[in-house]
């Protein structure tokens, strides 16, 4: 078709549009519009398919299922220091960050009792005691000849019983009154017996009474005296609190003392978490896990299980169980009391066949040649998932193409 032509067949076309009314002009163009849509929708939609399928392959690999929990810094063995008497500190012969070894003086106390309380208290002291050791001796004495009194009853009447028996075979029946008090009296005395058995757990209950009397009397009397404390530990002071001149409340009975400082020994530091039901049978005493904080951003420290608790708490979190961690902190980097992120590895396997989980639909997958032509449906025996792969047991061969089809 020449030039000519087509600047012939345009005008020609022209004037027809021209000529036509409006209202075919404006249904022609509705017409257009639409089949245009169409075609765009179309070929949009082929697009959308196409880029929501992919060809892999199946390969091996390491796979590896992690879990990420949290947890907290710990160090076994801190101390809380607080008051044991109620007072005023007259002497802190430490400071924050300071070294000390046990027996080593901390701080000085004078007591805020009067000379009353102290006279009261040292009676109180001395009376306790006094009834701790009567009790140690006299305690029993009486219970336990109870005891053999009631053992000798018991077999006096067992004898007579038997005698009874021998004597007269045709009276054992419930119709003998005299064999029938007989059984009342075996009866009476064996429970007296049974009663007596119990004796020796009521001494001790009488003894444990008498020493926690003791023992209570004993530190009310220590926390009205004046002195000198020393450390219990060897560690470093840290969280000093606590000034000269300040008054202090003793760490005694229900009361909750002054905090004062922590002493915290040298060691490896653990890490405390919680973790469900799942987690407390998956998880092994010595299985390795690695730490990281928040505060350390490019920082990784090596763990290791060390304790897991076999019976659980209910909580608002529901069943939970106490997990710990030692943790390797060669440079002291990780504060105590901190958060942290714990990663621990559940499960594994070597170079182990591997396709995305996406390409399992129903335990089959679409077998496929390296441009995506549709081969065969084959079903699949899978095993270990982890980080958006899953393992192929059976199945398929290193090497084959499957299809992920997110259409489907």
């Amino acid at each position: 078709m020449n030039k000519n032509k087509i600047k012939t067949t345009w005008q020609n076309g022209w004037r027809k549009w021209k000529s036509l009314k409006k209202r075919w002009k404006f249904l022609i163009i509705i017409v257009l519009l639409i089949a245009g849509g169409a075609v765009w929708g179309r070929i949009n939609s082929q697009k959308q398919i196409a880029a929501n399928r992919e060809v892999v392959t199946v390969t091996r690999e390491d796979l590896k299922k992690e879990a990420i929990r949290s947890g907290q810094v710990e160090l076994q063995g801190v101390v809380d220091v607080k008051p044991p008497i109620s007072g005023v500190i007259t002497e802190l012969l430490v400071e924050n960050g300071q070294y000390v070894q046990e027996g080593d003086q901390l701080f000085k106390i004078k007591s805020n009792a009067t000379a009353a309380e102290l006279n009261q208290a040292y009676a109180s002291y001395l009376a306790a005691k006094n009834s701790y050791e009567d009790a140690k001796i006299s305690i029993g004495n009486s219970e336990w000849g109870d005891f053999e009194s009631y053992k000798k009853a018991m077999m006096e009447v067992e004898e007579k019983v038997r005698l009874f028996e021998e004597a007269y075979p045709d009276k054992k029946n419930n119709n003998e009154k005299e064999y029938q008090a007989l059984k009342l009296e075996e009866s009476i005395a064996r429970h007296n017996l049974d009663m007596a058995t119990l004796y020796p757990s009521r001494v001790d209950d009488r003894l444990n009474a008498a020493k926690a009397s003791y023992q209570a009397a004993a530190a009310s009397y220590n926390a009205s005296k004046n002195g000198v404390y020393t450390a219990p530990v060897n560690g470093w002071i840290e969280n000093l609190g606590v000034n000269e001149g300040e008054n202090v409340i003793a760490d005694v009975g229900d009361k909750a003392g002054t905090p004062l400082f922590l002493i915290v020994p040298a060691g490896k530091k653990t890490i405390s978490m919680q973790i469900g039901p799942n987690d407390a049978m998956v998880l092994v005493v010595g299985q390795e896990a690695t730490v990281r904080s928040d505060y350390l951003k490019d920082a990784t420290f090596p763990a290791q299980i060390v304790r897991i608790d076999k019976v659980g708490k209910m909580s608002d979190k529901g069943l939970t169980y106490r997990a710990w961690l030692e943790v390797e902190d060669t440079s002291d980097q990780l504060l105590l009391g901190s958060p942290v992120e714990v990663t621990m590895l559940t499960a594994q396997q070597w170079q182990t066949l591997v396709v995305p989980t996406l390409a399992v639909v129903d335990n089959t997958v679409q077998i496929v040649n390296e441009k995506g032509d549709f081969l065969e449906t084959r079903s699949v025996e899978t095993g270990l998932k982890a980080s958006g792969k899953v393992e192929i047991v059976s199945g398929v061969n290193e090497g084959e193409f499957v299809l992920i089809d997110k259409n489907k």
